[in-house]
């Protein structure tokens, strides 16, 4: 990474603590199932759809919070109904959205949406209604195939005879005196019966239209929790009424479907870029529910039951981490006459791809039985590429089960597996050979070895993945990034990626870049169960505005500099990645715009800090769980910076939470414990955090030090068995609110104030402490506490302890300036060949120009 961090150094009361120089979707189970057919050739011309997502609202009393995905919703069913499956004519779809699509997928597809004849409206009450209107019109009792069109399988041309109006509704829903609402994008949450659309007004008009078949997809059961993570949301948004769910429940003869049942909420997720609801759905008609009782067609019923346990499992991956309260239920509810259950929608895949679905979910040669093996060998036969006919030769002779997949995933999307064996029985010996051989969307094997590679850039879409434990996988480098990711769909997965080539130094020998494990700069790759080690350099580094990879299940060890690096407007998604010995900070997260979301990752042994945010850096940080550090477990420092941690732990550290140099950010239900100095640290004019519900127990100094002018609010916090005060606060300007706070237990007073220092402290308990509830010295500022029967003692006097009078106070001490700030060197852009020492240029986006 192209840059070099001085990171933070705290000094408290005499004592020195340096950090080592150093430079934050949910998927759901995968898919194993080919996707299916259309019905017909060409979609019923009397089929028609109306597809909302709301995005953004106009509410000015900001009672409708914005969502994420719900246009991401509207833009996937409308694909999937009129292109994937075609069901229903392009031109017949009306798009009502209120925002843009997020991400390539979303935009490529209302792309190809619009040019095939779809209409995109806003999403305004009328304009939904318009919509609507146009989409009951269209609907009209079709015919079945046209005169010399190809029908599907048995069953499937009468079945098609009958063509469908889809409806589907993306926002979020509410209910007045029990009538339910969907809010359009101008809505008024005070003004429901006249800014808002009725659910009744939709099932009649789509009662009255003479479509064969009526589904609607109701994603607006009460409030979706959308965008990042809301831990806790379930508590503060309002779940589906039984009011909502008993007016979905009512006979309309058309088939409903809602995204929850009653008491439940809605989830959409960053890292599926989808309501759960809509994305089962889409998951389920692209090749996950398949036809279950073996009539020739995929319909309604088949899907039901495979949908829901496809919720159910996203949701639980959702919740993984998460205390028992916090945790979110959600499950689609289906309603409608039993005979809707046999509304066609697809037909099984070919022969040949459903034969690839059943290898992908092999392990081994001992899981094909002797049929599959001989319907393999068959259609390898009817190959004309004569590196299949081998492939079938040795098939037939006892092949292994990676020769198997390869090939059956050959034959059914032409894409080009390139296998490397160290050994020579691949088709290449070295992974360089096999990404310049692979096409785009190709996958590059590795079978097990050590493979010494140049640096090497992966520019396109493609999946380079180990074959076998990935730490008998390894790929070294000793000359620069051993992987360098620039592109959206590039996949590394299952390997051991390991770097030993030095930091690169200026004239006066100081380093200036340095080497991690995997690079990334642009795009959004994903990065997967690898184990990551750079001597010299840190395990994986991310930067750059556009730089968005989604980072799993890594372990990053003995880093010669930090764990996981993401700077200058970089973000991403990172989920279950551990740090271990990291010679500098764990997870560093620098610069403005920069904001991972990091979850359920931890960091411990580290010399310097575990979390370090500063320069203006943001993000949310869930669930994670930071251990033994020689400084500040968590440092957050410099203007701006204003993070979001929740559910957070930081034991056995330097400080547990230090926060400085202006910096803000919310800290919601964290726990620090055992930390040799103040547990947390605030200091510094315009240093205002909030921190709620946390726990800062056991420490070896005061559980809370404010000086320097800082404030902030803590509100619902337990400071408590620290061996001296519970909170200290010193010098002029220094005026934090503590609310609600639990200050006990602690060997000296609850709150000690000295050198001008003051708080305002609010319905407080403040007992149990050794030397009783304050301590005002001399010059201290006012202590204003509520409810005014806590009286403070007089500056200077100790109430006295059991026993006796209690020893003097520790002698006063002088907190440290302010930590220096992070220091970004910059670096010549690497030489363009990678023969040299130095790694290589950034690659060209993909599709050159």
């Amino acid at each position: 990474m192209r840059f070099h961090l001085v990171p933070v150094v705290v000094v408290v009361q005499g004592v020195l603590t340096v950090a080592a120089p150093a430079w934050g979707q949910a998927a759901g189970p995968a898919l194993i199932a080919a996707p299916p057919r259309p019905l017909q050739t060409d979609a019923p011309a009397g089929g028609a759809g109306l597809f909302v997502g709301v995005n953004r609202f106009s509410d000015p009393s900001g009672a409708v919070s914005d969502l994420r995905y719900a246009v991401n919703d509207a833009v996937g069913l409308a694909h999937l109904f009129a292109l994937e499956l075609d069901l229903i004519p392009a031109k017949n779809c009306t798009l009502a959205l209120s925002g843009e699509p997020d991400g390539e997928r979303g935009q490529a597809e209302l792309k190809a949406l619009t040019a095939a004849g779809a209409q995109v409206t806003g999403a305004t009450k009328s304009e939904i209604l318009d919509g609507l209107f146009r989409a009951c019109d269209a609907a009209a009792q079709a015919v079945g195939p046209a005169a010399g069109q190809a029908a599907g399988p048995a069953g499937a041309e009468n079945a098609a005879a009958r063509a469908p109006l889809v409806i589907s509704l993306s926002s979020h829903g509410f209910d007045d005196a029990g009538t339910p609402f969907v809010m359009p994008s101008d809505g008024r949450r005070r003004r429901l019966g006249v800014t808002a659309l009725p659910l009744s007004i939709v099932e009649d008009e789509a009662g009255r239209s003479r479509a064969g078949h009526r589904l609607l997809l109701v994603d607006a059961c009460q409030e979706r929790i959308g965008g990042t993570k809301a831990v806790g949301a379930a508590g503060t948004v309002a779940a589906m009424s039984p009011a909502f769910a008993a007016a979905l429940a009512k006979p309309t003869g058309q088939v409903k479907i809602a995204s929850c049942a009653a008491g439940q909420v809605s989830v959409e997720v960053p890292s599926l870029r989808h309501g759960v609801f809509t994305k089962a759905f889409l998951d389920c008609l692209r090749g996950a529910a398949g036809d279950r009782d073996g009539d020739g067609v995929i319909s309604l019923g088949d899907v039901e039951p495979v949908m829901e346990a496809r919720v159910k499992a996203l949701i639980a991956d959702y919740n993984q981490g998460l205390p028992e309260g916090r945790r979110i239920e959600q499950s689609p509810a289906f309603y409608g006459p039993l005979a809707a259950r046999r509304l066609p929608l697809a037909v099984p895949a070919t022969d040949v791809a459903a034969l690839i679905a059943q290898l992908a979910a092999q392990t081994s040669p001992d899981g094909y039985p002797p049929v599959l093996h001989d319907r393999v060998a068959a259609a390898l036969q009817g190959q004309a590429d004569p590196r299949l006919h081998r492939a079938a030769e040795q098939f037939a002779a006892g092949g292994d089960a990676f020769t198997f997949r390869a090939v059956a995933e050959a034959l059914l999307t032409g894409r080009k597996v390139v296998t490397v064996a160290a050994d020579g029985s691949g088709d290449v010996r070295t992974v360089a050979e096999a990404l310049a051989k692979v096409a785009d969307d190709g996958r590059v094997r590795v079978l097990p070895g050590t493979y010494r590679e140049e640096p090497l850039v992966i520019d396109r879409p493609v999946t380079l993945e180990g074959v076998g434990p990935r730490e008998e996988i390894e790929i070294q480098c000793a000359t620069g990034y051993p992987v360098w990711l620039t592109a959206t769909g590039a996949v590394v997965r299952g390997l051991s990626l390991t770097c030993t080539a030095p930091a690169r130094l200026n004239a006066e020998g100081e380093p200036v870049e340095t080497f991690e494990a995997i690079y990334v700069t642009a795009g959004r790759p994903t990065i997967e169960d690898c184990f990551l080690r750079s001597e010299f350099g840190g395990g994986v580094g991310v930067q750059g505005a556009g730089a968005e990879p989604t980072v799993r299940n890594c372990v990053v060890e003995d880093a010669g500099l930090n764990g996981i690096h993401i700077a200058d407007g970089a973000g991403g998604f990172y989920a279950g990645c551990v740090v271990r010995r990291a010679k500098g900070i764990g997870f560093a997260a620098a610069g403005a715009g920069t904001a991972p979301t990091v979850r359920n990752c931890s960091a411990e042994d580290g010399e310097g800090n575990g979390l370090v945010i500063l320069d203006g850096a943001a993000g949310t940080y869930e669930g994670c769980v930071f251990k033994r550090h020689k400084g500040p477990s968590i440092a957050v420092a410099g203007a701006g910076t204003a993070p979001s941690l929740k559910n957070c732990s930081a034991e056995d550290g330097a400080h547990g939470l230090y926060i400085g140099g202006g910096a803000a950010g919310s800290y919601q239900d964290c726990a620090f414990t055992g930390d040799a100095l103040a547990s947390i640290f605030v200091e510094g004019a315009g240093t205002a955090p909030t921190l709620t519900n946390c726990s800062v127990v056991g420490g070896k100094d005061t559980g809370l030090l404010i000086h320097d002018g800082a404030a902030g609010v803590f509100e619902g916090c337990t400071f408590k068995d620290h061996q001296y005060a519970g909170v200290t606060l010193q010098d002029a300007g220094t005026r934090p609110t503590l609310r609600r706070c639990t200050i006990a237990g602690n060997g000296y007073q609850a709150i000690w104030v000295r050198a001008g220092a003051g708080a305002t402290v609010e319905n407080c308990d403040l007992s149990g402490n050794v030397r009783g509830p304050t301590f005002l010295d001399e010059g201290a500022g006012s202590l204003d506490i509520t409810p005014s029967a806590m009286i403070p003692p007089a500056p200077g006097v100790f109430p006295p302890a059991p026993g006796g009078l209690p020893p003097a106070p520790p002698a006063p001490f002088d907190p440290p300036a302010p930590p220096a700030p992070p220091e970004f060197l910059d670096a010549p852009a690497p030489p363009a060949s990678p023969e040299i020492l130095d790694p290589p240029a950034p690659p060209a986006p993909p599709g050159g120009g």
